[in-house]
C-alpha cells in the first residue's frame, strides 16, 4: 500500500536544505511513498519544475497568515528568555508589538508549557483541510517548525492523529523564535548545540531529538575546476567575498546611516582590500541591499542569487534558491581566498569548506552602541563562532591586519576553524541525508 508524507516549503531555504539534498533524492526512490510539496502557491511552478517528478506532487496554497497566528507568535517570544531575544528587543528586530511581549514576559515559564495546549484549543482548523482530505498523509515532515504555516499544517496532522517529524530550520531558531507553538512527534536537529538549547530553553525530552547534522553539507567540497575562479584568474585578479548585511529585518544605525549600512561597508572593504583581489559582494537571498547612486568602485563585483516572486522589499521574502544557486554559492566560496561578513550563516558554509572567515563588528559611521552591529556578536548562536576562535575585526585596523595576515597565511587558524565547522556540522562524514532519511522512515514506518 502507497504511503504518503506530505513536505512543507514555506521558507525560501528550504529548498537548499531539504528538497535540494541526497535526502529528498534518496527519498523519492522509495518505493510505495508519494510525497506530496505543500507551498505557497507564487512558488508551485518553480517547485514543479524544479522537483517535480512522477511519485513528487507540488500543492500550492494562499497566503493564510492571520491575526492569531500574529498573537501566538508574540505569546512564542515571550514564553522563553534568551540573550538573542534581549538584544532584538532593545534593537526593535522582530517586534512588532513589543508591548504585548513585555507584558506577556512577566509569565514566561507558565505561557511556555501553555501555548502547546492554548495552539490545540484555540487554533482554528481546517486551514489545511484540503491537502489532507485529498493525499490522506501517513506522515508530515515540517521543514521549519517554528514557521506559523508550519504550525498549522502539523496542529492539524496531529488533530486527525498523523505522525509529525518537525525539522529546526536555521542554527538561530531556538534563541530567536521563541517558544514552541506545536511540538512535533520526533524533532530533528542539526547538531549538540542545538539538542542543548532545546532541552535546556524549551523543556523539549531529549527522548524526541534527533541529531543529524546539516544535509546540504553533504554536497559541499572544492571541485578541482571553477570557473569563478578561472575567470577572474585571467584578469589577473583574486576574490574575497562579502556577504551584506541586508535592509529587512536588522536595522543598525540612526535615521538614514542605517540605511546606508551596507553601502559603506562595501566601500570601505574595497578600499581595504589588495589591488591583487576584487571585492565579489554576494547580495542576501531573501533581503534588498540599499545602494547610493553613486558609482561603486572599480573593484566591486555584484551578484544577486535566488528566484525571486516579487520586486518590492517585502515580497522579496517570497524567494527560492535552486540546485543551481546553491552549486553557484559552494563555487564562489570556494574561489574566495576569504569570506566577510557581519553575521550570516555563510560564515558556516566557508568553514564548512575550509575557508578563513573574519567577522566584522564595526560601523562605518559612529553611532551608539545598542544601534551598533557590534552588538550582534552577542547573538546566542554567534557565541559558538567567537569563543571557538574564529577571527573578528570592530574597527578598519583590525579588518586590515585579518585580512593581510589570511591573504599571508592561508592556513592559519585552520585547527581553531575545523573545530567550529565541526561543532556546527555534528559531524563532517557527509552522510547527513542518510541519517534524516532513517528518521523519516522510521517515522513512517512506526
Amino acid at each position: 500500500m502507497r504511503k504518503t508524507i506530505l513536505i512543507t516549503d514555506f521558507h525560501p531555504f528550504v529548498s537548499r536544505n531539504i528538497l535540494g539534498t541526497r535526502f529528498f533524492e534518496m527519498l523519492q526512490r522509495q518505493p510505495n511513498v508519494r510525497l506530496v510539496i505543500i507551498c505557497p502557491e507564487k512558488k508551485k511552478d518553480f517547485l514543479e519544475k524544479e522537483y517535480g517528478v512522477e511519485n513528487v506532487l507540488v500543492y500550492g496554497v494562499p497566503g493564510r497568515i492571520r491575526r492569531i497566528d500574529a498573537f501566538f507568535k508574540d505569546m512564542a517570544l515571550a514564553a522563553v528568555h534568551t540573550r538573542s531575544l534581549r538584544i532584538m528587543k532593545k534593537m526593535r528586530i522582530g517586534f512588532e508589538r513589543a508591548w504585548l511581549v513585555n507584558f506577556l514576559a512577566l509569565f514566561a515559564r507558565p505561557i511556555r508549557s501553555a501555548i502547546p495546549f492554548l495552539y490545540r484549543i484555540v487554533m482554528p482548523r481546517r486551514a489545511y483541510g484540503n491537502v489532507f482530505e485529498k493525499y490522506q498523509p501517513t506522515l508530515v515532515f515540517s521543514t521549519d517548525v517554528f514557521g506559523s504555516a508550519d504550525s498549522r499544517i502539523t496542529h492539524e496532522a496531529k488533530c486527525r492523529g498523523i505522525k509529525t517529524v518537525g525539522m529546526v530550520r536555521s542554527w538561530d531558531n531556538l534563541t530567536t523564535k521563541g517558544g514552541f507553538r506545536v511540538i512535533p512527534d520526533v524533532l530533528v536537529v542539526n547538531n549538540e548545540i542545538i539538542k542543548k538549547e532545546a532541552e535546556a530553553i524549551h523543556g523539549i525530552c531529549s527522548d524526541i531529538i534527533r541529531i543529524i547534522g546539516i544535509p546540504h553539507y553533504d554536497r559541499y567540497n572544492c571541485a578541482e575546476r571553477n570557473s569563478l575562479k578561472e575567470k577572474f584568474s585571467a584578469l589577473g585578479k583574486k576574490i574575497i567575498l562579502y556577504s551584506p548585511l541586508g535592509d529587512r529585518i536588522i536595522k543598525v544605525g540612526e535615521g538614514e546611516v542605517g540605511k546606508g549600512f551596507d553601502d559603506g561597508m562595501i566601500r570601505l572593504l574595497a578600499g581595504s582590500i589588495p589591488d591583487s583581489h576584487i571585492l565579489f559582494v554576494r547580495l542576501p537571498p531573501t533581503d534588498t541591499v540599499f545602494l547610493s547612486e553613486k558609482e561603486l568602485p572599480q573593484n566591486v563585483q555584484i551578484e544577486r542569487p535566488g528566484t525571486q516572486f516579487g520586486r518590492d522589499g517585502k515580497a522579496i521574502k517570497v524567494t527560492e534558491l535552486s540546485r543551481a544557486d546553491d552549486a553557484r554559492l559552494i563555487e564562489t566560496i570556494c574561489a574566495s581566498d576569504l569570506v566577510l561578513t557581519v553575521f550570516s550563516s555563510i560564515a558556516v558554509d566557508a568553514l564548512a569548506l575550509g575557508k578563513p572567515v573574519i567577522l566584522l563588528g564595526f560601523d562605518t559611521q559612529s553611532v551608539s552602541y545598542w544601534k551598533s552591529v557590534a552588538r550582534l556578536h552577542e547573538l546566542d548562536h554567534l557565541r559558538p563562532l567567537i569563543e571557538g576562535g574564529i577571527a573578528t575585526a570592530y574597527d578598519t585596523n583590525a579588518l586590515r591586519k585579518a585580512v593581510e595576515s589570511f591573504l599571508r597565511h592561508p592556513k592559519l587558524d585552520a585547527e581553531k576553524r575545523k573545530r567550529v565547522a565541526d561543532m556546527q556540522m555534528y559531524t563532517s562524514d557527509r552522510q547527513s541525508s542518510e541519517r534524516l532519511l532513517e528518521v523519516v522512515l522510521g517515522a513512517l514506518k512506526s
